[in-house]
C-alpha cells in the first residue's frame, strides 16, 4: 500500500508477504493435523492408556497455541514495517510486539545509488522486487517486499534530483558573494 500526501510517501510491504504469512500458518495447521492423524492411526499413541491421550492432547493444544502467536506475531511484524519518504529523509519503521522499536533514519544527501532487483519469475510477475538503497559511507540497505518499485525508485530519484539541484544553487550562490 503506497499513500502519498504532499510531500511525504508512505509504503507498507507487498501484500503478497501476507499472503506468505498465511500460508505458513496453514502448512503448520495441515502438518500438525497429519502427524497427530498418523500418529493415532498407527497406534504410536496407545489409545488404552489414558494418561498417553491426556499428554497428546496437551501436545495438541500447546502446537496450536505456538502457530496461533507465531501467526501473531507475523501480522503484527507485517504492518509494523513501515517506509516513510519525505523531503529530505528515508525513515524506516521496525516495530514488533516485543521487541523495541527500530527507527533507521537515511538522510537523502547521503544516497549515493538506487537499484531495482528482481529474481526468478514469480516476484516480476506480482511486482514485489528488492529496492537496493547505497549510501555515501558504502553501505548498502536491501528493502524487502517493495510493491511497484520503479513507482518508487522515480519518487526518490525526484527528490535527491531536487535535494541536488537546490545544493548546487546554494553552493553557487556561496560563490558568487566570496
Amino acid at each position: 500500500m503506497n499513500i502519498e500526501d504532499n510531500n511525504t510517501f508512505l509504503l507498507r510491504r507487498h501484500k503478497i508477504k501476507l499472503f506468505l504469512i498465511l500460508c505458513k500458518v496453514f502448512l503448520m495447521v495441515f502438518l500438525t493435523i497429519f502427524s497427530f492423524y498418523i500418529f493415532w492411526k498407527f497406534h504410536i499413541f496407545d489409545q488404552s492408556s489414558e494418561n498417553m491421550n491426556f499428554i497428546s492432547a496437551i501436545l495438541i493444544v500447546l502446537i496450536v497455541n505456538l502457530i496461533y502467536l507465531i501467526f501473531i506475531f507475523d501480522i503484527v511484524a507485517y504492518f509494523n514495517n513501515i517506509i516513510i519518504i519525505n523531503d529530505t529523509n528515508l525513515v524506516i519503521l521496525q516495530n514488533w510486539l516485543f521487541i523495541r522499536e527500530n527507527i533507521e533514519i537515511i538522510d537523502l544527501n547521503q544516497i549515493t545509488k538506487l537499484n531495482i532487483e528482481c529474481q526468478w519469475i514469480i516476484p516480476n510477475l506480482l511486482w514485489y522486487w528488492r529496492l537496493i538503497i547505497e549510501q555515501q559511507k558504502g553501505e548498502n540497505r536491501p528493502l524487502f517486499f517493495i510493491s511497484e518499485p520503479h513507482v518508487i525508485l522515480n519518487h526518490l530519484r525526484k527528490k535527491i534530483d531536487k535535494i541536488n539541484d537546490f545544493n548546487r544553487i546554494r553552493e553557487d550562490n556561496n560563490l558568487i558573494e566570496w
